[in-house]
């Protein structure tokens, strides 16, 4: 199968890269490494007791000492609502931006994008890099690895993810094997209602996932490149 050999073409880079790759369905143990990670809980969105949708995650591990140090998880939302839009509007309190103090009652979705993006859907998220691990192309890692997992096991109409406004310039999306953007699908009021921080949107379908699940480094080193030369 095509995922089959991309995954074999993604473990040998991470060997090159002295770590690593591994998938599983547990969420509970997703929460678990995230705050050993030092990155607090999981978000409520791949809370394992909630009933969403089925769920999984990814972790970079170093080889020779078998240390956790990468991690991005994922869930299918989208059978509950007619499209994206609608699922945020009803879940966004399940969406907050890591670290930050949000009042999802006063937040919105203010997508254009979100509308069109329908069907069977899965949100990718929570990735981190520890950062002494970082530079090391591990974060494309993490997502390109993921969306070839997720076509093989859930073959969605969609993966997205929401992300701060500045990665979702082209060359970020290039970089992480997504295709389409959007500046602002978000609008979080903060907790003490003094401001607002703004998420943008980025996605993939079918058609994309098959293409990285047959070249999963396709762009690898243009998107890299570009990416670095635009921070």
């Amino acid at each position: 199968m095509l995922a089959t050999e991309a995954c074999r073409r993604l473990d040998a880079l991470a060997e090159s890269s002295d770590v690593y790759l591994e998938w599983s369905a547990d969420l509970a143990a997703f929460g678990q490494a995230k705050a050993a990670l030092g990155r607090g809980p999981a978000t409520g969105i791949f809370d394992p007791d909630r009933r969403i949708g089925p769920g999984g995650w990814m972790a970079v591990r170093d080889r020779p000492s078998d240390e956790l140090i990468g991690i991005q998880a994922f869930r299918a939302v989208g059978d509950e609502a007619p499209d994206l839009w609608t699922h945020l509007m009803a879940r966004l309190s399940l969406y907050p931006p890591v670290g930050k103090p949000i009042d999802a009652l006063r937040s919105e979705v203010v997508s254009a994008e979100a509308r069109s993006i329908s069907g069977a859907i899965v949100y990718a998220g929570e990735v981190y890099v520890s950062p002494r691990a970082r530079g090391r192309g591990l974060g494309k890692l993490l997502f390109r690895f993921g969306q070839v997992i997720v076509w093989e096991v859930y073959r969605p109409d969609v993966v997205f993810g929401l992300t701060a406004p500045t990665n979702t310039r082209p060359e970020f999306t290039a970089f992480t094997g997504f295709y389409g953007d959007e500046v602002e699908t978000v609008a979080w009021r903060t907790a003490d209602g003094s401001a607002v921080e703004t998420e943008g949107l980025v996605w993939s379908g079918p058609q994309r996932m098959r293409e990285l699940a047959a070249d999963p480094l396709r762009d690898f080193e243009v998107g890299r490149a570009a990416l670095r030369r635009s921070a």
